[in-house]
């Protein structure tokens, strides 16, 4: 899980947006952060700026005037491969093809296409970070279909880059990518990308803002005028005649302006942009015409603002399910509703399928930020009060710990308690998931501690019971505070976190809120069944755990 974005103006620079896109989406990564940018003509790289830390610290020293960029990308980086946090900071570049890539996702096959690209092509990666693979993969992919002999930039789009990136989405291509991945990339000298894997998993829009130069140039043209009629007064007094001739010829120049004006409809100001949400796309910005890129798809802008849109590669859509119920900020879209509202759907269900609870619970709780949509919900359906729990300002997720270690350090400190709402009485705390266990665990000790009667724990998300190799840092089952979904494997769950109920929303319930249907979405997490295959990721589990405890080794 990472936040990318990246834009593309044909009369604004872009950098403050990228950035300001980033810090909005920087709930998805905070290991760190950076930008790539073009110069003015795209005839170059401009600014590399990559620093450890989330994006508010990484550019919060950063004069953003002083980068004039044609276009840029950026990246939030949530890592679930390599340690050097600094080293492996996105976006990534290669010089000689002119590429640059900002990669959200996992690559499965990272092992084996690291070893292709080494055997076949002496290619030494400098980072541990998967997507330094991929983009070697397409590189090399470019540079074998001489992509340099394109004599255009329609050419090098149809015949070059979209032939590469084909064969990157290709399993069985020679550098072929397994995994689930969303990438914003540039192309010097020709224009921003962006695509997605076969399966279209991972989250990506694609928008646009479209300002009216000529409405400016009118105001300008209004100043003129006003300018113009000073002037004629001051020349009143002195010459009419003058005066006279002078107003005819400001009122001849400003009808040629404004049918110069006119003329110019089509060279409005256009920026294009893709992200891994639209809360980095707003609408208080401007920003309209939200579409999802769907499996195996690219769009490609080049320069003159002209899009190429194809279908490269497809395999069938497996959206990831967990996006909308943890991932995402609640303004943000999915398949076209507002996640907030989903969350509240999904505690609506919630209260209908465990409504034999409702007269065992005196206070429903939320546990913070996720969840309190769905708890609002349940507290609202069967008419109990409402709240008791408070998340600390600090923003870090526990599930972004990199070790156990960090991970029960942040539930630790995570939350504080109302007493008046929990002393004596049962409640029902609401949850957006149940992954490892870690805050679970951890906010029911504390309500007991504060004088709880019982605790029924309630997910709104399916038994979370198998390893996701697609982009959430969950490598290893054991992990997991559950891997089967079967009622005694809940009950020794529930024995595990010590709640006097652990209750799991229904995969039925959640993809009619979600509006989509099993063969629509990845069911790896939930059914152990995958889009693509493991076998090499079963490699990288080992590499994994073995950085895991280093890690800890070095921490403890």
């Amino acid at each position: 899980m990472c936040g990318i974005i990246g834009m593309i103006s044909n009369g604004k620079s872009v950098s403050r947006e990228v950035v300001q896109g980033l810090v909005a989406l920087q709930h998805r990564g905070r290991d760190s952060s950076g930008i790539i940018t073009t110069n003015w003509n795209g005839s170059e790289f401009g600014s590399i700026i990559r620093g450890v830390g989330p994006a508010k610290e990484v550019f919060k020293d950063v004069n953003l005037d002083e980068i004039v960029a044609r276009a840029a990308i950026g990246h939030d980086r949530y890592s679930t491969i390599g340690s050097n946090l600094s080293g492996d900071a996105q976006p990534l570049y290669k010089s000689k093809t002119g590429t640059a890539i900002a990669h959200n996702g996992h690559i499965a096959n990272y092992l084996k296409l690291k070893e292709e690209l080494k055997q076949r092509k002496s290619y030494h990666l400098a980072t541990q970070c998967d997507a330094e693979a991929l983009l070697c993969a397409l590189v090399q992919n470019m540079i074998d279909l001489k992509s340099y002999e394109a004599v255009d930039t329609p050419q090098f789009v149809n015949e070059k880059f979209f032939p590469a990136v084909r064969a990157i989405l290709d399993h069985g291509a020679k550098y072929g990518v397994t995994g689930a991945y969303s990438v914003i990339g540039l192309s010097i000298g020709h224009g921003i990308f962006a695509l997605k894997d076969p399966h279209g998993t991972r989250p990506l829009i694609f928008a646009q803002r479209r300002e009216q130069r000529k409405l400016r140039e009118r105001g300008e043209l209004i100043e003129k005028i006003e300018q113009e009629k000073l002037i004629e007064g001051r020349e009143q007094r002195e010459l009419v005649g003058q005066r006279d001739r002078k107003k005819l010829t400001g009122q001849r120049e400003g009808r040629e302006l404004i049918e110069r004006i006119n003329e110019r409809e089509d060279d409005d100001e256009v920026i294009y942009a893709f992200a891994s949400e639209s809360i980095a796309l707003p609408k208080l910005r401007g920003f309209d015409k939200y579409e999802e890129l769907g499996p195996g798809e690219a769009v490609f802008i080049d320069f003159n603002m002209n899009v190429y849109k194809q279908t490269i590669f497809s395999l069938g859509q497996k959206i990831c399910k967990f996006e909308p119920v943890y991932f995402a900020k609640g303004v943000s879209y999915f398949n076209g509703k507002v996640i907030e509202d989903i969350r509240y759907e999904l505690g609506l269900e919630a209260a209908d399928e465990f409504s034999y609870l409702k007269d065992r619970i005196d206070n429903i709780l939320a546990v913070p930020k996720t969840a309190i949509r769905a708890a609002e919900a349940v507290a609202k359906a069967w008419d109990k009060p409402f709240g008791g729990i408070e998340a600390a300002d600090d923003g870090i997720r526990s599930f972004l710990g990199g070790t156990q270690t960090e991970r029960n350090l942040i539930a630790y400190f995570k939350f504080s308690y109302n007493p008046h709402r929990i002393e004596g009485k049962s409640v029902g705390v609401i949850d957006d998931s149940v992954v490892r266990g870690t805050i679970s665990k951890s906010l029911v000790r504390a309500l007991y501690e504060l004088g709880a009667k019982e605790v029924h724990f309630i997910s709104v998300y399916p038994p979370f019971i198998g390893i996701c190799a697609g982009g959430i840092d969950v490598p290893e089952e054991k992990e997991l505070l559950l891997n089967e979904n079967t009622p005694e494997a809940i009950e020794i769950a529930r024995q595990t976190i010590n709640a006097t109920t652990l209750n799991y929303l229904s995969r039925d319930r959640l993809l009619k809120t979600l509006g989509l249907t099993e063969d629509t979405v990845c069911s790896g997490c939930t059914k152990k069944e995958y889009p693509f295959d493991l076998g090499d990721y079963y490699r990288f589990q080992e590499q994994r755990r073995s950085e895991r405890l280093e890690m800890e080794r070095l921490i403890s």
